[in-house]
């Protein structure tokens, strides 16, 4: 999950949800195996270049920075960006995970 990389994230499937379905299924297979390893594997999808990418694009809106124009100033420089549909599920998704 720590590898997983945009690219790798948009190969799970074309469809962002169902992407973030098969991450939070093989969390979900973790926990079958204890909480310990559940936890782990939250911890390895957090530090995944997908989430950092949420994560950085969530801090420019934050700062004023309309998502959309986040975005595209991210693909201008050619730095790893989600679309907005991508940054939709990615935080569905961890909003499923904490508890």
């Amino acid at each position: 999950l720590r590898a997983i990389t945009i690219v790798d994230f948009r190969r799970l499937s074309k469809d962002p949800k169902e992407a973030c379905l098969k991450i939070k299924d093989k969390i979900d297979l973790l926990n079958e195996q204890s909480y310990t390893r559940r936890q782990e594997g939250i911890a390895a999808w957090t530090s995944s270049e997908v989430v950092r990418t949420y994560l950085e694009l969530m801090h420019e809106s934050l700062n004023g920075k309309p998502l959309p124009d986040a975005i595209a100033a991210r693909v201008a420089a050619k730095k790893p960006a989600l679309t907005a549909d991508e940054f939709r599920a990615v935080s569905e998704l961890s909003r499923q995970l904490r508890y």
